[in-house]
């Protein structure tokens, strides 16, 4: 049986991720490349990644927590 062999891609940059994450391409990078990415990418950038839902998860806490405030407030 002949298996075709992947390109190689070293990605150097968090920010080629996060843009292929946002762009709805990743998943056809990964099945169309063998995919290298240094262990300070994979194990370090994802702490600072902020994705759209993480800023809609903090903007809707930082309102419940406003609205929890106001009912407090409101009972004395």
């Amino acid at each position: 049986m002949l298996r075709t062999m992947k390109s190689k891609l070293v990605i150097l940059d968090a920010n080629v991720i996060i843009d292929c994450h946002r762009n709805d391409v990743w998943k056809q990078i990964i099945s169309s490349y063998e995919i290298y990415i240094p262990a300070t990418i994979l194990y370090d950038e994802a702490k600072y990644f902020v994705s759209k839902n993480t800023e809609e998860k903090k903007r809707n806490r930082s309102l419940s927590r406003q609205k929890s405030w106001k009912n407090t407030s409101n009972r004395s």
